[in-house]
């Protein structure tokens, strides 16, 4: 995964700030683009604390991944024609373990913020259930095309994929993982990724 879609992903996840989960029971009521836009309010509420420790970063970037990211839909797409072949005890597994991967992976950036926006475009809904939403991230003076791609829960929209350079998030997981899961299927991967996990 190139430098810019972890960038980016940073980016999403400070948007979708606590400050926001305030009108946290309103979002089943909402479009694709309003639960975006009402994520993207609560942005300088992290943005500027000063006195917010790191621990309280990872903290807080957790509950924020929990709260706004569908990781189950993602984890499905991610092992693919594996997942129907899968334990529910290793689909579970999977989920938790590739959470605190995502979170990981990205911590590290969050020092990278500089203060991008985001430019709402449109939004596709498919089904009622499926949505598109077309943005640009606005980062020194560039316009980074994003697609936002995202499912309808009970409780309102949420993100389980993205899109920068024609390259998903999803996808780029998928092909990481691909080798283990064709050796030894998502028991060997959640092997592997607790692994990694320990090592961090």
């Amino acid at each position: 995964m190139n430098a810019t879609r972890p960038l980016v992903f940073t980016i999403i996840l400070l948007l979708l700030t606590p400050a926001a989960w305030v009108q946290a029971a309103q979002t089943s009521n909402q479009t694709p683009t309003q639960t975006l836009q009402q994520a993207v309010d609560g942005l300088l509420a992290i943005v500027v604390d000063e006195d917010m420790s790191s621990e309280q970063k990872r903290v807080k970037m957790t509950a924020i991944v929990d709260e706004y990211a569908d990781f189950r839909a993602m984890s499905q797409r991610i092992v693919a024609t594996d997942w129907r072949k899968a334990e529910t005890e290793d689909k579970d597994e999977f989920i938790g373990l590739f959470s605190q991967v995502v979170v990981n992976t990205y911590y590290g950036l969050l020092d990278k913020y500089s203060g991008e926006s985001v430019e709402y475009l449109e939004e596709e809904i498919r089904r009622d259930k499926y949505a598109v939403v077309d943005t640009h991230i606005l980062s020194q003076g560039k316009k980074i095309p994003v697609k936002f791609r995202m499912i309808k829960r009970a409780e309102g929209w949420r993100i389980y994929d993205y899109v920068v350079e024609g390259i998903s998030l999803v996808s780029s997981y998928n092909s990481s993982y691909k080798p283990i899961l064709r050796r030894g299927g998502l028991k060997a991967l959640n092997e592997s990724l607790t692994q990694e996990l320990a090592s961090n």
